[in-house]
């Protein structure tokens, strides 16, 4: 069956360690695609190669606001 599009498989942190897990990555050299970070209101993003160069993608959801 072939279809159009891509598939990738994408890794969930929480919000509030999306910054550290993307530095860490960066740090560890991980091959990072060369676009910038997706910010959108269903959450933020970037795709990153594992390294047999499949395309993976570390997200993070959209912080949540507290009720007061």
């Amino acid at each position: 069956m072939k279809e159009d599009g891509a598939t990738h498989q994408a890794f969930t942190v929480s919000p509030e360690d999306f910054e550290f897990a993307a530095k860490k990555m960066k740090d560890w050299g991980v091959r990072v695609y060369d676009i910038p970070t997706v910010e959108r209101p269903t959450g933020r993003g970037f795709y990153f190669f594992d390294p047999d160069g499949n395309l993976l993608q570390l997200y993070a959801p959209p912080k949540t606001s507290s009720a007061s």
